[in-house]
Parts: structure tokens; sequence; C-alpha cells
């Protein structure tokens, strides 16, 4: 899967920029329409590749519990996101 790189930001009107400063996504008044739900979906994705990188990176270690018979839902949830993210599901 490829995406722009992390870390992104967002500016005051939810546009979405990647680290190098080039613009990600251009939310616009339709989608940022001054409500703090708007404005909370933009930080959103702002936060996606941050959100991603952390899923991938303890997604070892809570697999290593499984194999020591410690059973958890929540390594499913998580494969789940990152399938979802990768856009493998």
């Amino acid at each position: 899967m490829k995406h722009t790189p992390g870390p992104w930001a967002m500016d005051d009107g939810g546009n979405i920029f990647g680290a190098d400063g080039n613009p990600i996504m251009t939310c616009g008044p339709y989608a940022i329409d001054g409500t703090e739900e708007s404005y909370g979906n933009a930080r959103l994705i702002a936060a996606a590749p941050d959100l991603l990188a952390v899923c991938q990176e303890i997604l070892p270690g809570l697999e290593a519990l499984c194999t020591l018979g410690v059973e958890n839902i929540h390594l499913k949830h998580l494969r789940a996101a990152i399938k979802k993210a990768e856009g493998t599901t």
C-alpha cells in the first residue's frame, strides 16, 4: 500500500498537508462547515498515518501474547483496522 508518508498536519481550514508541506486533501467549505464534528473528522484524517504506524508496530507484540495462550479480541479488531487502512479488506 502506498500513501503520502506522515506525519500529516491540518490547517485552520481543515486542509490536510504532508510532512513536505504539499496538500494531501483540500476539504473545502462543504466538508469543513465550522462545526466541531467537521474539524474532528479532519483531525482524524490528519492523524491516519500515525495511527496506522502505531497499529502496525504493536501488532507483532500482541500476536506474540496470543501465541502464549492469551486470547484477545482486540487482535482481531487491530488486524481488521490495518487491513481497512491498507485497502486489503
